[in-house]
């Protein structure tokens, strides 16, 4: 509520004499469509991951195989095991889905004004294989050679700025 989807404040945005929000190409109904469905997105636990200034939402165009998430901000052991094996094993059938694609959309505030800043459209089996490569480049063994215990992207996050809150865009965007 409030919040600009569209705006241009300077003279570069501008094109062909059209000034303010004038020059972009989505009309009053259609902008409002788009608010409705990211504001119930941001509304949803589910579909909303927060990560220090950048909100993250996401929806699949198939059917639902995997809580990207959940896996992110509670990476549970056997869970990632099973990430990390399912080319090896067919196991994990919920994680060998083949149709359908997750869209991810990371949003962040810039003077009451919303900046989208990156979306991405993979394929669920590509979004398994990126999973399990932040996965395994992220593995520590324990010290007496224990399984690795799964690090949470907060935690990641968390340790290139002083606090949570000063994480920028940009990092948590690359992460």
């Amino acid at each position: 509520s409030g919040t600009q989807l569209v705006s241009m404040n300077s003279p570069a945005f501008e094109s062909y004499g059209q000034v303010r929000a004038a020059g972009a190409a989505t009309c009053r109904a259609c902008g409002e469509k788009i608010a409705n469905a990211l504001n119930a997105l941001l509304a949803d636990p589910g579909r909303r991951f927060t990560l220090g200034k950048v909100a993250y939402v996401s929806w699949y165009t198939g059917v639902e195989t995997i809580d990207l998430f959940e896996i992110l901000r509670n990476p549970q052991p056997e869970l990632v095991r099973q990430i990390l094996l399912s080319p090896l094993t067919a196991k994990a059938d919920s994680l060998s889905a083949e149709t359908g694609e997750l869209v991810t959309v990371a949003l962040s505030a810039n003077a009451a004004r919303a900046v989208l800043r990156e979306w991405d459209v993979v394929p669920v089996p590509v979004l398994v294989g990126r999973l399990r490569a932040y996965f395994k480049a992220h593995e520590v063994v324990g010290p007496w050679g224990e399984p690795a215990t799964p690090i949470k992207l907060v935690a990641l996050a968390a340790a290139t700025a002083r606090d949570l809150k000063d994480v920028p865009p940009s990092t948590s965007v690359a992460l």
